[in-house]
């Protein structure tokens, strides 16, 4: 670089070849960004606040960028498993949450899932619409069980339930009536330890569907 630039345009010429990413001050602006809101620009801990040099944003991009700081477009139509699950917010959230249906389970209940306990999946709008159920339990944390004190699932063409081994105390009943009902891998039990004398008068019953009209 000639120190000592004889014209306008031989200073302009020093400026463009010798300017670099370092030299220039970059502040993001995110008009629709909300203190609650999750961007690319939080993930990745780029100050709105205060500049930072191109080369830091560039190198964030291009060196550190993956799915877990790429956020899901929440008012897209998204499928029950990342609508009804609000704890999904990135791309990287969203792959754990389907795989965890292991492809074969319209819903996962359990720690991680998209319903930490049976009692919320059998109150949403997911159960209450569906005509095939299928759910994977996964465990609760700290070998507690999941636990049902009175249902009555009808009105379905199936029922499938997959426990992985897990555990499911019954403390009053659980009624089951469809057309197809399948039950793997589930301990159940109707007695809870922890009540006085250890006794339970919980019930199962598993039965066809009445109404054989579903589809």
């Amino acid at each position: 670089m000639d120190p000592r630039p004889t014209t306008v345009q031989n200073a302009i010429d020093n400026l463009a070849d010798n300017l670099h990413s370092e030299d220039i001050k970059y502040k993001p602006n995110c008009p629709g960004e909300t203190p609650t809101s999750t961007s690319v620009r939080s993930k990745l801990g780029i100050s709105k606040t205060s500049f930072s040099r191109i080369n830091q944003v560039l190198n964030k991009l291009l060196c550190d960028f993956n799915a877990t700081h790429l956020p899901i477009d929440r008012s897209a139509d998204l499928c029950n498993t990342l609508k009804e699950n609000s704890g999904v917010k990135t791309v990287q959230d969203a792959i754990n949450a389907v795989c965890r249906n292991r492809g074969t389970c319209s819903v996962t209940v359990g720690k991680g899932g998209v319903y930490a306990t049976l009692e919320k999946f059998f109150e949403s709008a997911e159960y209450k619409k569906a005509t095939h159920i299928s759910i994977c339990l996964l465990p609760r944390g700290k070998g507690a069980p999941h636990t049902i004190d009175g249902q009555e699932v009808s009105g379905k063409h199936s029922f499938s339930m997959t426990g992985n081994g897990n555990k499911i105390l019954i403390r009053k009943k659980l009624v089951v009536k469809a057309i197809h009902i399948h039950l793997s891998g589930i301990r159940f039990s109707a007695v809870d330890k922890d009540s006085e004398g250890g006794r339970g008068t919980g019930t199962i019953t598993l039965g066809p569907c009445t109404d054989r009209g579903q589809g």
